[in-house]
């Protein structure tokens, strides 16, 4: 679900991992937090999640959006192209394309 994100003592949980393979079977309290994305973030996330390039459709300030290049540069390095300038200049973003 591209519209969600979970955190976990504020350090986001990636989409990939599953909640019982992180927390050992006898912790007892686990502070979780649910947050929903922006409308058109999440709408622009399931756009370049299957298909990384379109990014370049993106107006400027989702090209900007640190969340969404980096989406689309992990489905397809070639989109760094279509990140904002900052976003092309950051050394994560880069080093994941």
């Amino acid at each position: 679900v591209v519209e969600q994100r979970l955190f976990v003592g504020g350090e986001e949980l990636p989409n990939r991992e599953r909640l019982c393979s992180l927390f050992p079977e006898t912790q007892d309290d686990i502070s979780l937090t649910l947050v929903r994305r922006p409308q058109e973030q999440a709408k622009w996330m399931a756009q370049v999640l299957e298909f990384g390039l379109r990014l370049r459709e993106a107006p400027p300030h989702v090209q900007d959006d640190r969340d969404v290049v980096m989406a689309a540069v992990g489905r397809n390095w070639k989109a760094i192209e279509y990140a904002s300038a900052a976003l092309r200049a950051d050394g994560e973003v880069v080093l994941l394309a």
